[in-house]
């Protein structure tokens, strides 16, 4: 199978690789499509797993060029794979995992004082909803309390 008619192949039919177009998450949209490619590879359903190993090498690719030559450099950036400049129109394709929320999470884990509060929390399970807030009051007093000293 010929990868640079493959990537044309795909290229044309902006459904299978374009998040944003509508159909792109059609099964029957994209089960005709890669039926389409695979005719005019004289090949089987393996397109798809051809076309999932070059886009996978190409999203690593991508992420290993230094985030300084990113942006429009890209394109001038010189890379060894030899389909990385055929693959360009999937750049955009590609967005960095947000890690933020996953990294609060991990520090509001380790914060001592929510660690405690955890503690508690098995205890407050077993109170009636009107000592529950009642408890609730204490707490919101107590920590008035030192707030305003």
């Amino acid at each position: 199978m010929d990868n640079n008619i493959l990537i044309s192949e795909v290229f044309i039919r902006p459904h299978l690789w374009d998040q944003k177009n509508k159909n792109h998450h059609n099964r029957f949209v994209l089960d005709k499509l890669w039926d389409g490619v695979a005719t005019k590879l004289n090949t089987t359903s393996m397109v798809r797993n051809k076309w999932k190993a070059l886009k996978d090498k190409f999203r690593t690719t991508l992420a290993s060029i230094p985030k300084s030559k990113l942006g429009d450099g890209a394109t001038n950036y010189k890379v060894e794979w030899k389909y990385f400049q055929s693959l360009l129109f999937l750049k955009d394709q590609f967005h960095p995992r947000n890690h933020r929320k996953k990294m609060q999470r991990e520090t509001a884990e380790e914060d001592e004082d929510i660690g405690f509060f955890k503690t508690l929390v098995q205890h407050l399970k077993t109170l009636s909803i009107f000592d529950k807030l009642s408890y609730r009051m204490e707490i919101i007093k107590i920590t008035q309390k030192y707030i305003n000293n």
